[in-house]
């Protein structure tokens, strides 16, 4: 499990993605992936790699919406897999990010 950061300062974009289990211990490490960023346009997660989330997942994720004062519109969370759509539906995700 890991986290990596992209950063387009052009569009003022970023695209933190996510291999491996999405859980606490990946805390301290997706937080220190965007803590010296100052406020992007759009916020994209990729969960392509992301085989299971938790509640400490998703809490990360609120998390990051708040730190950046994101709305639905430009924070996405993209490449989910069935079983992370159905968690992230469950927890009414889908009213506080895009997902795709």
């Amino acid at each position: 499990m890991s986290v990596s950061l992209q950063v387009d300062q052009q569009l003022q974009e970023i695209i933190i993605s996510v291999s491996g289990h999405f859980d606490f211990r990946l805390v301290t490490e997706f937080r220190k992936a965007y803590n010296s960023i100052q406020e992007p346009k759009k916020v994209t997660v990729d969960l392509k790699e992301t085989d299971y989330i938790d509640s400490s997942g998703l809490g990360i994720l609120i998390y990051l919406r708040k730190h950046f004062n994101c709305t639905k519109d430009n924070i996405h969370l993209i490449n989910c897999n069935s079983p992370i759509t159905k968690t992230l539906t469950i927890a009414r995700f889908n009213k506080m990010f895009t997902i795709s």
